[in-house]
């Protein structure tokens, strides 16, 4: 059972006074020159997790495999076989295992063809030898040859991958195929977007966000949602695009980004936007930094540090407004990295706690976003009460109430798991950059000889 209080004050009052977004600059593009990478490109394929193949120059399409990590850099992948040269193809990972289907080479020939990249890479310590392999599958059903479609796997169990689009030798595609890690089958829907290439397909949860592309006569600013079965549209984009890159910035900031692009004049762009899961709107990002204007590039989530520190943004490759190929890689990094510290201790028994006091769990936030404030006690089905306050205060002394709440919640903890949680809310707004919540959890302790348990002070730097 969960019971939920906020006291007058509470900070959803303060939420909703600035909610408006007031933004300048906090994006910088960096360059990251490493030992390493591959030869400049545009129409090549990156998954979330930075496995690369394939892409195009002007004069030649590749066959190469590599893999960006943030703290080594670009690393070529050695392969017992390859899949052909090609651009215009479409990957994602699931888990350790990723999969591409189709792709044309550099005469425009396409294929047809279901490969699949196992990689135990993520499995072993940075800097030592790692396997992996490109299989050649055989479905006994698949979409008809194509380039310029777009595929991904639902970001919750990444069981499903759903293809749509394309270029097929008999023109643009609507369809939508599903993939189940055996076979393809297409889905029949009574409303789909329109046939087009070049478009994004982001995952949303167990559902997927396409949006942008173009077809023969126009470049598309709608936006869909598929849920496995259905096709919805969605507010559109804040201005037409195709070619850009697309990712979904996982875990604390929870938005879809894209990144340059061509537009309907096809003039190539150097824009951000991201849209925020919580609501489904689109803003854009201002940003500083060189980067050049660019379609047909690729971009990941990167883990500065694990477990409480931010993911950023690296871009690679793509074309400039002349044409030409291009081989950079850059980073966006945002002003203020989301930051975790405890100070002081806390008193009385917890299980969960290496205070002796009630556990309090908030592991990373970011403006506009949304965090599960925790707490977990020794006692199950118990009294428990968060308390937040804005701004760093000094390190408790045991068993002392260290801050004065601007919000307090109050509940009773789950009988299983000896847990109790709320939603914290942190609004898009510009007095919030980096700025420091103090929060501090008691809970009623039947073993404790106060009665209660105080936790130590748990201390979270609001990060972009």
């Amino acid at each position: 059972m969960h019971v939920r209080a906020k006291f007058p004050g509470a900070i959803g009052a303060f939420a909703i006074a600035l909610s408006t977004p007031n933004l300048t600059a906090q994006l910088t593009w960096q360059p990251i020159a490493t030992a390493s990478a591959p030869a400049a490109r545009w129409g090549h394929a990156m998954t979330r997790w930075g496995i690369t193949f394939g892409g195009r120059d002007g004069s030649q399409a590749f066959a190469d495999t590599w893999v960006f990590y943030g703290q080594v850099g670009w690393q070529p992948m050695p392969t017992t076989q390859s899949p052909s040269p090609r651009h215009g193809h479409a990957m994602d990972m699931a888990l350790y295992d990723t999969l591409m289907f189709g792709g044309a080479d550099a005469n425009g020939v396409r294929n047809g063809e279901t490969w699949m990249f196992t990689t135990n890479w993520m499995n072993v310590p940075i800097g030592s030898a790692f396997t992996s392999s490109w299989t050649q599958l055989s479905p006994a059903h698949a979409p008809s040859a194509r380039a310029g479609h777009a595929l991904a796997y639902d970001s919750q169990t990444s069981s499903v991958a759903v293809l749509f689009g394309g270029r097929t030798d008999s023109g643009l595609s609507n369809e939508t195929w599903r993939f189940d890690g055996t076979d393809w089958q297409q889905v029949t829907t009574t409303l789909s977007p329109p046939a087009r290439e070049g478009h994004q397909l982001l995952p949303y949860g167990h559902d997927w966000l396409l949006f942008g592309g173009n077809d023969d006569t126009q470049v598309f600013d709608d936006a869909w949602l598929f849920d496995g079965t259905t096709w919805q549209p969605l507010p559109s984009m804040p201005f037409a695009a195709t070619e850009c890159a697309g990712v979904l910035l996982g875990f604390e900031r929870r938005r879809q980004v894209f990144v340059g692009g061509s537009d309907a004049g096809g003039q190539v762009q150097t824009a951000v936007y991201e849209r925020g899961l919580d609501n489904g709107t689109w803003f854009a990002q201002p940003t500083a930094g060189a980067m050049t204007a660019r379609a047909g590039a690729t971009v990941i989530d990167e883990y500065v540090s694990w477990p409480y520190d931010a993911m950023t943004t690296v871009l690679f490759g793509g074309r400039d407004a002349q044409g030409n190929a291009l081989g950079d890689t850059w980073r966006l990094v945002p002003a203020n990295l989301p930051s975790r510290e405890t100070l002081g201790s806390g008193c009385g028994p917890g299980a969960w706690s290496t205070t002796g006091g009630p556990n309090l769990f908030l592991p990373r936030v970011i403006l506009g976003n949304t965090g599960q404030l925790g707490t977990f006690t020794h006692t199950p089905s118990t009294l428990t009460a968060i308390g937040l306050q804005l701004g760093q205060v000094a390190a408790p002394q045991a068993c002392q109430i260290a801050i004065v709440p601007e919000a307090v919640w109050l509940g009773v903890s789950d009988p299983v798991t000896g847990g109790f949680g709320v939603d914290l809310a942190i609004p898009f707004a510009e007095p919030l950059r980096g700025v420091k919540l103090s929060m501090q959890t008691a809970a009623i302790e039947a073993t404790s000889p106060l009665g209660f348990a105080l936790s130590a002070l748990g201390v979270i730097g609001l990060g972009d």
